[in-house]
């Protein structure tokens, strides 16, 4: 569970592990943003979640660092994300 702390709230930290609250309200999505969001996240296996992570902070760092156009980057992460297996080349 995500757990972000506003300005000031570093001492309830513990106070907050292991207690289980709406996951919603938790990142602060209401309404009809948090139907589909919690469908999306809950369609993905925890190791999946933790490679799209991966792949996230990778991309930040090639952002960072690389002399390749930015879109370029954005456009290989949004493939990387959006495609559930590799494509598969013939040889």
């Amino acid at each position: 569970m995500l757990d972000v702390l506003e300005a000031g709230e570093e001492h309830r930290v513990e106070e907050r592990r292991g207690h289980l609250r709406d996951p919603a309200a938790e990142l602060r999505l209401f309404g009809d943003r948090a139907t589909p969001v919690l469908k999306a996240a809950r369609s993905l296996s925890p190791e999946r979640h933790a490679r799209r992570l991966v792949q996230l902070a990778e991309a930040d760092v090639a952002l960072k660092s690389s002399r390749q156009p930015p879109w370029l980057l954005m456009i290989r992460l949004v493939n990387e994300l959006t495609i559930s297996e590799p494509v598969k080349r013939p040889p």
